[in-house]
């Protein structure tokens, strides 16, 4: 009989491929007495927890001294078989410990060669700030394969008890490190997007979670989710970001809020204006005054969501965003004078847009209830009746006298000229009697 160990890869391949599930399973848990270029067509996801020796065990990675110490951060570890894992492609690590052995990650970035997905679980480790320097590590070995796209989950979990001010300094310090360590392949990939985005949340308040991802499709763009009890200021004024002039490299940024009725502070204000390449900017869930003693050039789209707007903010928005050409407005709410639920006025008449998109201006009424939105800008003044998601029309000045007389809800937007408005996704042309329906 022939000994598994001697049929050719190509035809291992394809008996392997055409075994029926239950079989492929036994074999699965058999394959480790196997040589181990059988195991590289087995698996295609692999989770490690507890102890990482084991890890080694499995994948033939052995110590000179037979064992492995997670904390011995730089002790060589030969590896006895350098064959890649072509058919693996997410892994999960979960460690106690603040490092990762570099001849792990080594292990990891030079066979694992189509790795997509990778979670990396630190539980309480004891030295936060240090895990900047392994995740810039497993990051480079993923980016040196030339197929770039990827999802890396970092989530960093410090609920010890420790000292609420100092652990939050020491993961603000820590996510610096990791954004310096994402955004400087710019050099590597000199034509990617940065974008970022910081959703703070209550529940994060001693967790850290990152999340970066690299898409290869048409542009590149490396984004990063980081998921904290973090301001975006705690983060841009780390001391890190000013030596690598992380700021310098941001071209989209996102900021959401856990509850929309608390503002941005004026640090957070001020620390978008020291990020000069943005030219898309987002806010969600927040609450949002006018931007007084602040100019932001670079910015062209602003989208706004599920958050509640000052009316001033919009008068201001000219003379802040000068160049501002597409705005999105998606559930906000209008507050100030003369503003109230049934009527709603958003005067931007210094701005030339490019395109205008709205979804529900109010949470809730504009999807649902029926109101009618008046758009009026230096070449045009029209009504559009709105009826949910769908029915759009376009009426006559006696028609929109005769929705004011039933109680509906009126939006009123000012502005010095649109060249595009959607309205749930649908193109009104507003120089003329059309409403296209695609």
């Amino acid at each position: 009989m022939v000994k598994i160990q001697h049929i050719p890869l190509h035809i291992l391949d394809i008996i392997l491929q055409d075994l029926p599930k239950k079989t492929l399973f036994q074999c699965r848990t058999v394959c480790l007495k196997w040589n181990s270029v059988v195991t590289k067509y087995l698996f295609r996801e692999v989770r490690i927890s507890g102890d990482i020796k084991a890890f080694f065990d499995v994948w033939e990675v052995k110590g000179t001294s037979g064992r492995i110490d997670p904390r011995e951060y730089d002790v060589p570890h030969p590896i006895l078989n350098q064959d890649p894992y072509p058919s693996l492609t997410s892994l999960t690590i979960a460690s106690f410990h603040s490092t990762i052995p570099s001849s792990l990650i080594h292990y990891i970035s030079t066979r694992f060669v189509n790795l997509f997905t990778f979670y990396v679980y630190f539980v309480y480790p004891r030295n936060i700030i240090s895990l900047g320097e392994t995740y810039s590590r497993l990051l480079d070995g993923r980016i040196a394969h030339p197929k770039y796209n990827f999802v890396f989950h970092f989530d960093v979990n410090d609920g010890a008890g420790r000292n609420f001010t100092g652990t939050q300094r020491e993961i603000a310090h820590m996510v610096t490190e990791c954004l310096s360590a994402t955004f400087k392949h710019r050099s590597v990939l000199p034509k990617v997007r940065n974008s970022l985005r910081i959703s703070k949340q209550s529940f994060t308040a001693n967790r850290m979670l990152l999340t970066t991802s690299l898409t290869n499709h048409g542009d590149k763009q490396m984004h990063c989710l980081v998921q904290s009890g973090l301001e975006f200021s705690d983060i841009i004024n780390q001391r890190v970001l000013s030596a690598r002039n992380l700021s310098q490299h941001l071209h989209q940024l996102a900021i959401e809020g856990e509850d929309s009725n608390i503002g941005l502070s004026e640090n957070d204000y001020s620390s978008i204006e020291k990020c000069p390449l943005i030219y898309e900017l987002t806010f969600f869930r927040v609450r949002l005054q006018p931007f007084e003693n602040h100019v932001y050039k670079s910015v062209k789209i602003l989208n706004i969501s599920s958050a509640q707007v000052h009316v001033d903010f919009f008068q201001t928005l000219g003379a802040r965003c000068p160049h501002l050409e597409d705005v999105t407005l998606s559930g906000i709410c209008v507050i100030g004078p003369n503003s109230t639920d049934s009527h709603v006025v958003i005067d931007f008449q210094d701005i030339k847009l490019r395109r205008l998109n709205l979804y529900s201006l109010k949470n809730g009424a504009f999807m649902n209830a029926p109101c009618l939105l008046t758009i009026k800008t230096l070449r045009k003044h029209l009504h559009i009746k709105v009826e949910g998601w769908k029915a759009l029309a376009k009426i006559t000045e006696e028609e929109a006298v005769e929705c004011h007389a039933q109680n509906y809800s009126r939006y009123y937007i000012y502005c010095n000229d649109i060249q595009e408005l959607t309205i749930h996704g649908k193109l009104v042309l507003l120089y003329s009697d059309d409403i296209d329906e695609q």
